[in-house]
């Protein structure tokens, strides 16, 4: 396998991912391991002469790893450079271990957000313009399906917050309100179907995408979940039951505007093809209001040659080791 050396000021950052204490003049170790699962943990780091924090996600290269999943990933996130989504800013392999080094926004998960205190609705409405545009953006580069939920959308402390979509290993470090229900109740109904029947057929993922937002637009308006019945909030068979007939809940005690009322309205449809597009969202009168200068148009990818560089010679690695597990996995066979 070819050697990928790491760029020589992060170098420090491999060693004091490791707590090695020399490495501190580069990068002080914020002790915070934000997510640890098998073979992935991601720890926050901090630069000490500008404070800046960066996230370090980790995975074990070996047997268990999913390498065409790595390359696919690698290739994905090199076309998410947004303002609005966590950026991938260094990806290299030292030591048979893969590093992506990711911009870490400090602040909440907009589920903690959210769950201490409740929003006006123009509050909602300028979270929600950025969350668009974030999904807007990786629909333009051919990413849908992000796993779009309360738990993986960061915020940065700035007032007003700025929203940032996250990796979901990143966004795992807030402890929040559990509310319930596993991470299906964002799924649109189709998704749903597709679980329990064979043959579902293919899955827009633009459309599933756009109902996603829908709950997460309901549940920072409501402070509750869209789709739970008020009498049996916590009754998951209920709450499914909701989703694939379409069936949403306007608390009594929550005012919202008429525009607002309108927009759920065309968002949860369960026909995916009669479902509002982000482009039609972007239009709608209650997006449109006090709409952000920097997001009033679609936004532009930037172009990073060094990062593209890095991540190429990175691909390449992963399929060299590839290639040499197959050879391995032949001998084996044959002995």
């Amino acid at each position: 396998m070819a050697t990928v050396l790491s760029p020589p000021y992060l170098t420090a950052t491999v060693r004091d991912f490791k707590s090695d204490a020399q490495a501190g003049e580069k990068f002080e170790n914020q002790g915070t391991e934000i997510f640890s699962a098998d073979d992935v943990s991601v720890r926050v780091l901090r630069i000490p002469q500008t404070g800046k924090q960066l996230a370090i996600k980790r995975s074990e290269l070996n047997k268990r790893t999913s390498l065409p999943h790595l390359e696919q990933e690698i290739s994905s996130l090199l076309n998410l450079q947004h303002p609005c989504i966590t950026r991938l800013c260094e990806v290299y392999i030292h030591e048979g271990q893969l590093y992506q080094v990711f911009e870490y926004a400090p602040g909440n998960s907009l589920m903690t957000f959210v769950d201490k205190r409740l929003l006006s609705e123009p509050q909602c409405r300028y979270l929600f313009q950025q969350l668009a545009a974030a999904v807007e953006f990786c629909h333009s580069q051919g990413a849908p399906g992000r796993d779009l939920k309360l738990e993986n959308i960061l915020l940065t402390r700035m007032t007003p917050p700025e929203v940032k979509l996250a990796d979901p290993a990143i966004a795992k470090h807030s402890p929040f309100a559990d509310i319930g229900c596993p991470g299906s109740i964002y799924a649109a109904p189709e998704q749903l179907k597709s679980r329990t029947a064979k043959g579902a057929g293919n899955i827009d993922r633009r459309a599933a995408d756009v109902w996603s937002l829908g709950v997460i637009l309901a549940a920072i308006l409501f402070h509750a979940y869209p789709f739970a019945d008020p009498e049996q909030p916590k009754n998951i068979t209920r709450i499914f039951e909701n989703i694939l007939a379409g069936r949403y809940f306007l608390p009594a005690n929550v005012s919202l505007s008429s525009d607002c009322k309108d927009l759920l309205a065309r968002i949860f449809v369960v026909d995916p093809a009669a479902r509002i597009t982000v482009p039609e969202i972007r239009r709608h009168p209650w997006f449109e209001r006090d709409l952000p200068r920097k997001l009033a148009t679609p936004y532009k990818p930037l172009e990073n040659g060094a990062l593209r560089a890095q991540a190429a010679r990175v691909i390449e690695a992963l399929r060299e080791k590839r290639a040499e597990q197959t050879r391995d996995a032949v001998r084996s066979y044959i002995v």
